[in-house]
């Protein structure tokens, strides 16, 4: 983290100088966005450096309408005012909540701004928790980007399942309105996520209305309790409008919103369905692929059982598979990951079945060694990808088994003109890890030579050649 420090601090001294001290301003500019104040942690002598980055200030015109007129859209109908002060005050931390989360995000309204963040419905205060996490995050990987730099597992906000301090601090500043709850909202310590929910606007449930909050509610009917909550007729809106989750890539499953057995069994039937996963529909898929990915990050004691409707398991992985190879960082970099942790899971919290990955082991590796080709940037999570997959095949079903899935990819691709050189390297490093394991599968064994033989043959896969040299070492050993 301490070499990206300096390329960040250049980065963002380079932003225009409208962002900086937009704390300041957030706080006497009523509904502009107030997002910008937050320190990304790297001292600067004279000032803090900006992670938040927002985008132009200008006053979007959901926000301008809900300050207008706050009582219409703050609070929902039902909601308890009482417990957290008037209709006034309630719309003008609704308003200033969803400003911050749009320059964080760079969203031109506060509603992109909850498509970007996945927004489903109400949330309690424990999926508060998640949501002001996962806005954390993509705000550090927007600010990384702007500046430049490539800031990897560090863009994840560490320490558990609270924000960071400078967020903290920036929410804060943000949500200083005048009201009653001023003192309250900026001082320095307390649970931030308990004192920004009481202060939000509630359903009829009790639970934070964000789709209010962020204008991506309809306010021409009266919405339940039944239709507030996230199930799967919010969660999936159809193969028109798209699947309604985070589509941004996480590279930390448990930094993506809270997601369960309803939004998975959802998840898959719309990315099995897909026309073009890969390509034309790459958003929707990505989307869906997050929501299988936290579903398993937030895995809680329920599972699926034979009365859900579910599609083939297998189908799951062959469709995650073939977005491996997309020419969207983010949906192959996405798929990449969900392959990973799917096969680094227990079956239990996967609900993927031994048989699902016998039958869609090729497919599975397949994927993995096309990215290879596909994208360098993806590279170190395909191979490690490649490895889990081969880990829990041959540990599940046999070594056989995960051998002749491997092999048929090398030959596959070995086939393919021209050989893609980096693709190759790496299904061979995953092989040498399982040739001790084939002691007595001679089949196996000779065509795992014979593959060898063949990389060693051809001039265009000279960086390939240590490794098949190194294959044909393990081979002599057995």
């Amino acid at each position: 983290m301490a070499a990206v420090m300096p390329a960040v601090v250049k980065g963002v001294r380079g932003l225009p100088r409208v962002f900086h001290g937009l704390g300041r301003r957030a706080r006497d500019a009523g509904g502009m966005r107030a997002t910008a104040a937050a320190s990304a942690g790297f001292p600067v002598a004279g000032r803090e450096p900006l992670l938040f980055t927002p985008g132009p200030l200008t006053t979007s015109a959901a926000v301008k309408q809900a300050k207008a007129a706050p009582k219409v859209a703050w609070p929902t109908e039902g909601a308890p005012i009482e417990a957290f002060g008037s209709a006034l005050e309630c719309g003008e931390f609704g308003v200033r909540f969803a400003a911050f989360a749009a320059g964080c995000l760079g969203a031109a309204t506060p509603a992109k701004a909850g498509d970007k963040l996945g927004l489903m419905g109400s949330v309690s205060e424990e999926e508060l928790v998640y949501t002001l996490r996962h806005l954390e995050t993509l705000a550090r990987q927007r600010a990384a980007k702007l500046a430049g730099v490539a800031v990897g597992q560090n863009a994840s906000v560490p320490g558990g399942a609270a924000c960071s301090a400078p967020f903290e601090r920036a929410l804060r500043d943000a949500l200083s309105a005048s009201g009653d709850r001023q003192e309250e909202v900026a001082k320095e310590g307390g649970n931030l996520a308990s004192q920004l929910f009481e202060l939000l606007p509630h359903d009829q449930s009790g639970r934070a209305d964000l789709l209010h909050v962020f204008g991506m509610a309809s306010d021409t009917a009266d919405q339940g309790p039944g239709q507030q909550t996230r199930g799967a007729d919010i969660v999936a809106k159809g193969s028109d409008d798209g699947f309604s989750f985070c589509s941004e890539y996480v590279e930390i499953a448990t930094d993506l919103p809270s997601a369960g057995r309803t939004e998975r069994l959802s998840a898959e039937r719309h990315l099995v369905e897909l026309e073009d996963a890969a390509e034309a529909s790459w958003e929707s898929a990505a989307a869906a692929i997050n929501a299988i990915r936290a579903s398993m990050a937030h895995a809680s004691e329920e599972s699926i059982d034979s009365s859900d409707e579910r599609v083939a398991e297998e189908s799951v992985i062959r469709t995650i598979a073939r977005c491996c190879g997309s020419r969207r960082p983010a949906l192959a970099k996405g798929a990449l990951r969900a392959l990973l942790e799917l096969a680094e899971a227990s079956p239990r919290a996967s609900w993927i079945s031994v048989e699902a990955w016998s039958g869609a082991a090729e497919a599975a590796l397949g994927g993995c060694l096309v990215a290879l080709k596909a994208t360098k940037a993806a590279a170190k999570i395909a191979e490690a990808a490649a490895g889990a997959i081969l880990q829990r095949v041959a540990t599940e079903a046999s070594p056989a088994v995960a051998a002749a899935a491997l092999l048929g990819c090398l030959t596959t691709t070995l086939a393919a003109r021209p050989p893609a050189a980096a693709s190759v390297a790496a299904g061979l490093r995953v092989l040498i890890l399982l040739v001790p394991r084939l002691a007595g599968e001679s089949g196996y064994l000779e065509r795992a030579g014979a593959v060898c033989e063949e990389v060693l043959k051809a001039r265009t896969l000279s960086a390939a050649y240590s490794e098949a040299r190194a294959v044909q070492r393990e081979l002599k050993k057995l």
